[in-house]
């Protein structure tokens, strides 16, 4: 299992494994998205579930992360769906205690609610001016992580 982490230039937050993300997305989808994968939420399902999320499409996936946050918390905290292929399976890990709701039920791997990543993720893009990728984790033995500006 790879560990995953968004990148916008030389910046990086760190997601989860790559299973964790793929259960994240795979939610969304299937409670989400009546009409099939990407139908409702095309920016950050098709397109940054896909590995890039250009710059200009940012204003585009920021509102479908607020639809997301919204219905999601209309959800009971164990709607959690393993993967997309596999929805009736049961997700290895937890809920995570004191989540009230679906909203509160994906955590990265240092404890931060995968929405707000997310948000936070998509103010970098706009504020360094660059496209967001998902990419495994490098393992380098060099590590850069949360720094800012252009090398």
């Amino acid at each position: 299992m790879a560990h995953v982490a968004f990148y916008v230039k030389n910046t990086m937050w760190i997601g989860g494994e790559d299973f964790w993300l793929h259960s994240f997305f795979s939610t969304i989808a299937y409670r989400l998205e009546r009409d099939g994968w990407g139908s409702r939420f095309p920016a950050l399902m098709n397109e940054l579930y896909a590995g890039r999320l250009p710059l200009e499409r940012v204003p585009e996936a920021r509102a479908e992360l607020e639809t997301i946050l919204s219905e999601l918390r209309q959800l009971p905290p164990d709607a959690r769906v393993f993967a997309y292929e596999e929805p009736d399976r049961a997700t290895p890990w937890p809920v995570p205690p004191g989540a009230s709701s679906l909203a509160d039920s994906f955590l990265t791997a240092s404890g931060e609610n995968m929405l707000d990543l997310l948000a936070g993720v998509l103010d970098g893009a706009e504020e360094a001016h660059g496209d967001v990728e998902i990419r495994p984790l490098e393992q380098t033995g060099v590590h850069n992580y949360f720094v800012t500006g252009e090398r």
